[in-house]
Protein backbone atom coordinates (compact mmCIF):
# COMPACT_ATOMS: atom_id res chain seq x y z
CA UNK A 1 0.00 0.00 0.00
CA UNK A 2 2.74 2.52 0.88
CA UNK A 3 4.31 1.97 -2.34
CA UNK A 4 0.80 2.56 -4.31
CA UNK A 5 0.82 5.68 -2.33
CA UNK A 6 4.42 6.45 -3.24
CA UNK A 7 3.32 6.20 -6.70
CA UNK A 8 0.42 8.09 -6.87
CA UNK A 9 2.10 11.19 -5.60
CA UNK A 10 4.31 11.55 -8.62
CA UNK A 11 2.02 14.50 -10.32
CA UNK A 12 3.39 16.23 -6.52
CA UNK A 13 7.23 15.87 -7.22
CA UNK A 14 8.91 18.86 -8.77
CA UNK A 15 10.98 18.28 -12.24
CA UNK A 16 14.63 17.37 -12.07
CA UNK A 17 17.06 20.29 -12.78
CA UNK A 18 17.79 19.85 -16.41
CA UNK A 19 21.38 20.74 -16.87
CA UNK A 20 21.95 18.09 -14.11
CA UNK A 21 22.99 14.96 -15.36
CA UNK A 22 20.78 12.00 -13.76
CA UNK A 23 20.90 8.42 -14.21
CA UNK A 24 17.62 5.80 -15.07
CA UNK A 25 17.68 4.13 -11.54
CA UNK A 26 17.88 8.20 -9.98
CA UNK A 27 15.30 9.31 -11.82
CA UNK A 28 12.21 6.73 -12.00
CA UNK A 29 13.39 6.72 -7.41
CA UNK A 30 13.03 10.44 -7.45
CA UNK A 31 9.32 9.85 -9.42
CA UNK A 32 8.12 7.09 -8.14
CA UNK A 33 10.11 5.58 -5.34
CA UNK A 34 13.06 2.84 -4.91
CA UNK A 35 11.29 0.30 -5.90
CA UNK A 36 10.52 0.30 -8.56
CA UNK A 37 13.87 1.38 -9.62
CA UNK A 38 15.47 -1.36 -8.12
CA UNK A 39 13.13 -4.30 -10.09
CA UNK A 40 11.49 -3.29 -13.02
CA UNK A 41 13.55 -0.50 -14.33
CA UNK A 42 16.94 -2.09 -12.99
CA UNK A 43 15.86 -5.66 -15.20
CA UNK A 44 14.68 -3.29 -18.56
CA UNK A 45 18.11 -1.44 -18.29
CA UNK A 46 20.33 -4.73 -18.07
CA UNK A 47 18.07 -6.76 -19.55
CA UNK A 48 18.44 -4.30 -23.15
CA UNK A 49 21.15 -2.19 -22.47
CA UNK A 50 23.04 -4.87 -20.55
CA UNK A 51 24.23 -1.33 -18.50
CA UNK A 52 23.93 -0.54 -14.88
CA UNK A 53 20.54 1.86 -14.11
CA UNK A 54 23.05 3.44 -11.87
CA UNK A 55 25.19 4.48 -14.33
CA UNK A 56 22.89 4.96 -17.45
CA UNK A 57 21.83 8.52 -18.39
CA UNK A 58 18.29 8.90 -18.39
CA UNK A 59 18.36 11.36 -21.01
CA UNK A 60 20.82 9.40 -23.05
CA UNK A 61 18.69 6.28 -23.16
CA UNK A 62 15.02 7.08 -22.34
CA UNK A 63 14.84 11.08 -23.93
CA UNK A 64 11.43 10.59 -24.31
CA UNK A 65 10.91 10.12 -20.37
CA UNK A 66 13.25 13.13 -19.78
CA UNK A 67 11.40 15.50 -22.34
CA UNK A 68 7.57 14.57 -20.54
CA UNK A 69 9.01 15.42 -17.31
CA UNK A 70 10.26 18.42 -18.36
CA UNK A 71 7.78 19.55 -20.52
CA UNK A 72 4.59 18.88 -18.42
CA UNK A 73 6.14 18.67 -15.15
CA UNK A 74 5.08 14.83 -14.13
CA UNK A 75 4.97 11.46 -16.30
CA UNK A 76 1.39 11.08 -15.22
CA UNK A 77 0.38 14.60 -16.86
CA UNK A 78 2.06 14.21 -19.44
CA UNK A 79 0.43 10.65 -20.35
CA UNK A 80 -2.93 12.75 -19.57
CA UNK A 81 -1.80 15.54 -21.75
CA UNK A 82 -1.41 13.32 -24.64
CA UNK A 83 -4.71 11.10 -23.94
CA UNK A 84 -6.71 15.26 -24.08
CA UNK A 85 -4.48 15.67 -27.22
CA UNK A 86 -5.56 12.55 -28.84
CA UNK A 87 -9.41 12.80 -28.23
CA UNK A 88 -9.14 16.25 -29.37
CA UNK A 89 -8.03 15.94 -33.01
CA UNK A 90 -9.88 12.33 -33.35
CA UNK A 91 -6.94 10.17 -33.24
CA UNK A 92 -7.34 6.44 -32.74
CA UNK A 93 -6.61 5.39 -29.21
CA UNK A 94 -3.02 3.69 -29.42
CA UNK A 95 -3.08 -0.03 -29.76
CA UNK A 96 -1.38 -2.68 -28.50
CA UNK A 97 2.54 -3.32 -29.35
CA UNK A 98 2.61 -5.68 -31.91
CA UNK A 99 5.70 -7.86 -32.87
CA UNK A 100 7.34 -8.26 -35.86
CA UNK A 101 10.27 -9.73 -37.67
CA UNK A 102 11.29 -11.71 -41.17
CA UNK A 103 10.51 -15.11 -41.75
CA UNK A 104 14.41 -15.96 -41.86
CA UNK A 105 15.40 -14.38 -38.96
CA UNK A 106 17.08 -10.64 -38.53
CA UNK A 107 19.15 -11.50 -41.09
CA UNK A 108 16.97 -11.29 -43.70
CA UNK A 109 17.40 -7.73 -44.01
CA UNK A 110 21.11 -7.58 -44.12
CA UNK A 111 21.05 -9.80 -47.25
CA UNK A 112 18.00 -8.09 -48.53
CA UNK A 113 20.06 -4.75 -47.95
CA UNK A 114 23.27 -6.29 -49.67
CA UNK A 115 21.59 -7.89 -52.56
CA UNK A 116 20.02 -4.52 -53.36
CA UNK A 117 23.28 -3.34 -52.97
CA UNK A 118 24.88 -5.65 -55.43
CA UNK A 119 22.73 -5.46 -58.02
CA UNK A 120 23.72 -2.12 -58.82
CA UNK A 121 26.91 -1.99 -58.53
CA UNK A 122 27.33 -0.37 -55.44
CA UNK A 123 28.86 -3.30 -53.16
CA UNK A 124 32.61 -3.85 -52.13
CA UNK A 125 33.60 -6.31 -49.71
CA UNK A 126 36.17 -8.27 -48.45
CA UNK A 127 38.31 -4.34 -47.42
CA UNK A 128 39.52 -2.58 -44.31
CA UNK A 129 39.23 0.74 -44.39
CA UNK A 130 42.53 1.84 -43.01
CA UNK A 131 41.97 5.67 -43.78
CA UNK A 132 40.88 8.56 -44.46
CA UNK A 133 42.23 11.63 -45.70
CA UNK A 134 40.79 14.88 -47.59
CA UNK A 135 41.63 15.72 -51.03
CA UNK A 136 42.53 18.94 -53.02
CA UNK A 137 39.40 20.38 -54.59
CA UNK A 138 37.24 18.28 -51.76
CA UNK A 139 36.54 15.02 -51.48
CA UNK A 140 38.73 12.17 -50.02
CA UNK A 141 40.16 9.04 -50.88
CA UNK A 142 39.88 6.12 -48.69
CA UNK A 143 42.90 3.70 -48.12
CA UNK A 144 40.72 0.51 -48.12
CA UNK A 145 42.97 -3.17 -47.58
CA UNK A 146 42.19 -6.41 -49.40
CA UNK A 147 42.45 -9.72 -47.48
CA UNK A 148 45.36 -10.47 -49.95
CA UNK A 149 47.05 -6.82 -48.82
CA UNK A 150 46.54 -4.63 -51.54
CA UNK A 151 45.55 -1.12 -50.54
CA UNK A 152 42.96 0.11 -52.66
CA UNK A 153 42.70 3.91 -53.25
CA UNK A 154 39.20 5.14 -53.54
CA UNK A 155 37.81 8.65 -54.10
CA UNK A 156 34.85 9.67 -52.92
CA UNK A 157 32.99 12.88 -52.33
CA UNK A 158 31.25 11.79 -49.55
CA UNK A 159 31.68 9.80 -45.85
CA UNK A 160 29.25 7.75 -43.84
CA UNK A 161 30.49 5.85 -41.22
CA UNK A 162 28.38 3.11 -39.68
CA UNK A 163 31.59 1.25 -37.76
CA UNK A 164 31.64 1.07 -33.89
CA UNK A 165 32.63 4.35 -32.20
CA UNK A 166 35.97 3.29 -31.72
CA UNK A 167 36.55 2.10 -35.57
CA UNK A 168 35.54 5.84 -36.25
CA UNK A 169 37.36 7.67 -34.05
CA UNK A 170 40.50 6.34 -35.66
CA UNK A 171 39.08 6.97 -39.30
CA UNK A 172 38.43 10.29 -38.16
CA UNK A 173 41.53 10.75 -35.53
CA UNK A 174 44.01 12.56 -38.65
CA UNK A 175 40.80 14.55 -39.99
CA UNK A 176 39.28 15.95 -36.18
CA UNK A 177 40.83 14.58 -33.33
CA UNK A 178 38.59 15.82 -31.16
CA UNK A 179 35.72 13.95 -32.91
CA UNK A 180 37.79 11.07 -31.88
CA UNK A 181 38.69 11.58 -28.49
CA UNK A 182 34.47 11.91 -27.42
CA UNK A 183 34.09 8.51 -29.73
CA UNK A 184 37.37 6.67 -27.17
CA UNK A 185 35.06 7.47 -24.54
CA UNK A 186 32.47 5.51 -25.23
CA UNK A 187 32.11 2.36 -23.53
CA UNK A 188 30.98 -0.73 -24.45
CA UNK A 189 29.39 -3.84 -22.46
CA UNK A 190 30.78 -7.21 -23.09
CA UNK A 191 27.74 -9.97 -23.61
CA UNK A 192 27.94 -13.49 -24.07
CA UNK A 193 24.63 -14.41 -26.02
CA UNK A 194 23.72 -18.03 -25.19
CA UNK A 195 21.66 -19.80 -28.07
CA UNK A 196 20.10 -23.07 -26.93
CA UNK A 197 17.69 -25.64 -28.30
CA UNK A 198 15.57 -28.13 -26.68
CA UNK A 199 13.10 -30.88 -27.30
CA UNK A 200 9.33 -30.36 -26.21
CA UNK A 201 10.02 -33.02 -23.50
CA UNK A 202 12.86 -31.13 -22.16
CA UNK A 203 10.89 -27.86 -21.25
CA UNK A 204 7.12 -29.16 -21.21
CA UNK A 205 5.68 -26.31 -19.07
CA UNK A 206 8.00 -23.64 -20.92
CA UNK A 207 5.56 -20.34 -20.86
CA UNK A 208 3.94 -19.17 -23.80
CA UNK A 209 5.29 -16.08 -23.31
CA UNK A 210 8.03 -12.89 -25.23
CA UNK A 211 10.56 -14.69 -22.25
CA UNK A 212 11.78 -12.63 -19.10
CA UNK A 213 14.37 -10.08 -17.77
CA UNK A 214 16.26 -10.13 -14.40
CA UNK A 215 16.85 -7.91 -12.03
CA UNK A 216 19.90 -7.25 -10.49
CA UNK A 217 18.94 -7.89 -6.77
CA UNK A 218 17.05 -11.27 -7.70
CA UNK A 219 21.00 -11.96 -8.07
CA UNK A 220 20.41 -13.89 -11.05
CA UNK A 221 23.54 -13.21 -13.60
CA UNK A 222 21.68 -14.06 -16.38
CA UNK A 223 19.97 -10.86 -17.97
CA UNK A 224 17.42 -12.77 -19.68
CA UNK A 225 15.84 -15.39 -21.57
CA UNK A 226 13.81 -15.07 -25.38
CA UNK A 227 11.84 -17.49 -26.36
CA UNK A 228 12.39 -17.42 -29.69
CA UNK A 229 9.84 -20.23 -31.14
CA UNK A 230 7.02 -19.04 -28.59
CA UNK A 231 7.16 -15.03 -30.07
CA UNK A 232 7.49 -16.13 -33.87
CA UNK A 233 6.94 -19.18 -35.63
CA UNK A 234 9.56 -20.89 -38.00
CA UNK A 235 12.67 -20.90 -35.14
CA UNK A 236 12.61 -24.13 -34.29
CA UNK A 237 11.81 -27.44 -35.57
CA UNK A 238 9.12 -29.16 -34.96
CA UNK A 239 8.71 -30.38 -31.40
CA UNK A 240 11.48 -28.02 -30.07
CA UNK A 241 11.80 -24.79 -28.34
CA UNK A 242 14.42 -22.63 -29.09
CA UNK A 243 15.39 -19.78 -26.54
CA UNK A 244 17.83 -16.98 -26.44
CA UNK A 245 19.66 -16.48 -23.21
CA UNK A 246 22.01 -12.80 -22.30
CA UNK A 247 24.61 -13.05 -19.42
CA UNK A 248 27.41 -10.45 -18.38
CA UNK A 249 26.88 -6.90 -19.00
CA UNK A 250 28.16 -3.72 -17.25
CA UNK A 251 27.36 -5.09 -14.29
CA UNK A 252 29.08 -8.51 -14.27
CA UNK A 253 31.92 -8.40 -17.38
CA UNK A 254 34.32 -11.25 -15.81
CA UNK A 255 32.19 -13.99 -17.06
CA UNK A 256 32.14 -13.09 -20.62
CA UNK A 257 35.91 -14.68 -19.64
CA UNK A 258 34.92 -18.09 -18.26
CA UNK A 259 34.70 -21.50 -19.61
CA UNK A 260 31.76 -22.72 -21.87
CA UNK A 261 31.04 -25.41 -19.26
CA UNK A 262 30.85 -23.18 -16.66
CA UNK A 263 28.46 -20.97 -18.43
CA UNK A 264 26.53 -23.59 -20.01
CA UNK A 265 26.38 -25.38 -15.86
CA UNK A 266 25.40 -21.35 -14.82
CA UNK A 267 22.94 -20.58 -17.55
CA UNK A 268 21.16 -24.13 -17.59
CA UNK A 269 21.03 -23.67 -13.68
CA UNK A 270 19.16 -20.54 -13.66
CA UNK A 271 16.68 -21.38 -16.30
CA UNK A 272 15.73 -24.64 -14.80
CA UNK A 273 15.55 -22.34 -11.19
CA UNK A 274 13.14 -19.73 -13.12
CA UNK A 275 11.09 -22.64 -14.76
CA UNK A 276 10.88 -24.19 -11.47
CA UNK A 277 11.96 -27.67 -12.87
CA UNK A 278 13.58 -30.17 -10.86
CA UNK A 279 16.51 -30.85 -12.68
CA UNK A 280 19.00 -28.92 -15.29
CA UNK A 281 17.50 -29.58 -18.97
CA UNK A 282 19.89 -31.12 -21.52
CA UNK A 283 19.83 -28.97 -24.66
CA UNK A 284 20.26 -30.33 -28.03
CA UNK A 285 22.07 -27.50 -29.00
CA UNK A 286 24.00 -25.11 -26.92
CA UNK A 287 26.64 -22.68 -27.80
CA UNK A 288 28.09 -18.93 -26.53
CA UNK A 289 29.10 -16.11 -28.72
CA UNK A 290 31.13 -13.91 -26.62
CA UNK A 291 30.95 -10.00 -27.64
CA UNK A 292 33.76 -8.34 -25.78
CA UNK A 293 32.31 -5.37 -27.35
CA UNK A 294 28.66 -6.17 -26.98
CA UNK A 295 26.41 -2.83 -26.33
CA UNK A 296 27.28 0.80 -25.95
CA UNK A 297 26.96 2.57 -22.44
CA UNK A 298 24.70 5.68 -22.52
CA UNK A 299 26.46 7.29 -19.47
CA UNK A 300 25.43 10.27 -17.46
CA UNK A 301 27.25 12.74 -19.82
CA UNK A 302 26.42 11.28 -23.45
CA UNK A 303 23.88 13.45 -24.84
CA UNK A 304 26.74 15.72 -24.06
CA UNK A 305 29.06 13.99 -26.22
CA UNK A 306 27.05 13.25 -28.98
CA UNK A 307 25.81 16.64 -29.04
CA UNK A 308 29.78 18.10 -29.17
CA UNK A 309 30.35 15.52 -31.78
CA UNK A 310 27.66 16.86 -33.94
CA UNK A 311 28.80 20.23 -33.67
CA UNK A 312 32.38 19.29 -34.28
CA UNK A 313 30.97 17.15 -37.55
CA UNK A 314 29.23 20.13 -38.86
CA UNK A 315 32.25 21.99 -39.41
CA UNK A 316 33.76 18.73 -41.68
CA UNK A 317 31.70 18.87 -44.95
CA UNK A 318 31.58 15.74 -46.53
CA UNK A 319 31.78 13.62 -43.63
CA UNK A 320 29.23 11.84 -41.28
CA UNK A 321 28.45 9.27 -38.95
CA UNK A 322 25.73 6.56 -37.36
CA UNK A 323 25.69 4.16 -35.68
CA UNK A 324 23.77 2.67 -31.82
CA UNK A 325 26.46 4.47 -29.73
CA UNK A 326 24.30 7.52 -30.68
CA UNK A 327 20.55 8.04 -29.98
CA UNK A 328 19.72 4.48 -29.31
CA UNK A 329 20.67 0.42 -29.77
CA UNK A 330 17.25 -0.44 -30.99
CA UNK A 331 16.85 -1.46 -34.76
CA UNK A 332 14.28 1.34 -35.34
CA UNK A 333 16.95 3.83 -34.03
CA UNK A 334 19.55 2.25 -36.22
CA UNK A 335 17.36 2.89 -38.87
CA UNK A 336 16.54 6.00 -38.18
CA UNK A 337 19.49 7.28 -37.74
CA UNK A 338 21.19 5.59 -40.99
CA UNK A 339 17.93 7.58 -42.88
CA UNK A 340 19.19 11.15 -41.08
CA UNK A 341 22.24 10.20 -42.37
CA UNK A 342 21.67 9.93 -45.83
CA UNK A 343 18.92 12.89 -45.59
CA UNK A 344 22.02 15.12 -44.93
CA UNK A 345 24.26 13.86 -47.46
CA UNK A 346 22.13 14.71 -50.24
CA UNK A 347 21.20 17.94 -49.09
CA UNK A 348 25.19 18.37 -48.95
CA UNK A 349 25.30 17.54 -52.93
CA UNK A 350 22.37 19.10 -54.04
CA UNK A 351 22.87 22.51 -51.91
CA UNK A 352 25.68 24.97 -54.23
CA UNK A 353 28.82 25.55 -52.26
CA UNK A 354 29.40 28.88 -50.25
CA UNK A 355 31.43 31.25 -51.80
CA UNK A 356 34.08 30.35 -48.70
CA UNK A 357 33.92 26.61 -49.77
CA UNK A 358 34.40 27.59 -53.43
CA UNK A 359 37.02 29.67 -52.57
Amino acid sequence: LRQKLRIMMEPLIPKGDPEKPESVAHFIARRFGPAPARTIVDAFVSGVYAGDARKVGVRAAFPKLWEMEQEAGSLFKAMGRMRKERKKSGGAPPTAMTLMSFRNGMEELVHAVGEKLRAEGQLVLGRTVRRLTPREGGGFTLAAEAVDGTVEQIACDHVVSALASAATGLLLADLEPMVADLLFEIEYAPVVVVHAGFSEEELPNLPKAFGFLSPRPSRLRSLGWLFNSRIFAGRAPEGHHALTGFIGGATDPSIVDAPEEALRHLVLGELSMVLRMSRFPQPDLFRCVRQQGGLPQFDLGHHLRVKAVRTLLAALPGVDITGNYLEGISLDECIRGGRAAARRVLAAAESPPSRAEAS
